[in-house]
């Protein structure tokens, strides 16, 4: 994740990854280079994303990034996790793609609305709602992922973090129980 800050208790904000020293870097979402549309399901699932990453040589160390990105999304409920969610970056020097930093990670529900159920925008294993510890076990296996469950456990670890973070910034106790309700534990 590029360097962040919050501003007086309120307002994420982040450096952008797509400039340096103030030139524009060759990035492109998913959507972008392959002209899926992200809204179609036929095309609207983690095993495109993955096999994307394949195509472009994407090295192994970020395909398994791409899993902890994966993980994460399902654990903290983040739904919106479309094509154009998920970007390359292209090196013009070393002639080769890689995965961009993680951008628009969020919990994308309305926390004052009981949801009976909700449906992610990226598919796994073919699942939209519902998506098990063997859904992302399939995917793991799959494309080669080294120690899924470690990921796993890892990105759960985060949860009483968020938890602590968000009483910090007083978030209100009914909200915080709201977003956590939505929240998975894999394992």
């Amino acid at each position: 994740m590029m360097p962040s800050k919050l501003i007086d208790q309120q307002h994420f904000a982040t450096l952008r990854f797509d400039r340096v020293d103030g030139k524009k870097k060759h990035v492109l979402t998913a959507t972008g280079l392959t002209g899926w549309d992200f809204q179609q399901p036929k095309d609207s699932h983690y095993e495109n994303l993955f096999e994307l990453a394949l195509f472009l040589k994407i090295p192994n160390s970020e395909i398994e990034e791409l899993f902890k990105r994966m993980v994460f999304n399902i654990v903290f409920c983040n739904t919106d996790d479309h094509l154009k969610n998920h970007s390359f970056c292209y090196n013009e020097i070393e002639d080769k793609w890689n995965l961009s930093p993680a951008y628009d990670l969020t919990y994308s529900l309305n926390p004052l609305l009981n949801y009976k159920r909700y449906s992610r925008a990226l598919g796994v294993n073919g699942k939209r709602v519902d998506v098990l510890l063997e859904d992302v076990m399939q995917i793991a296996q799959k494309f080669t992922i080294k120690n899924p469950k470690s990921i796993i456990v890892s990105v759960q670890h985060g949860l009483d973090f968020w938890e602590q973070k968000a009483i910090e910034l007083n978030i209100p106790r009914v909200i915080i129980q709201s977003i956590q309700k939505d929240f998975v534990r894999l394992i």
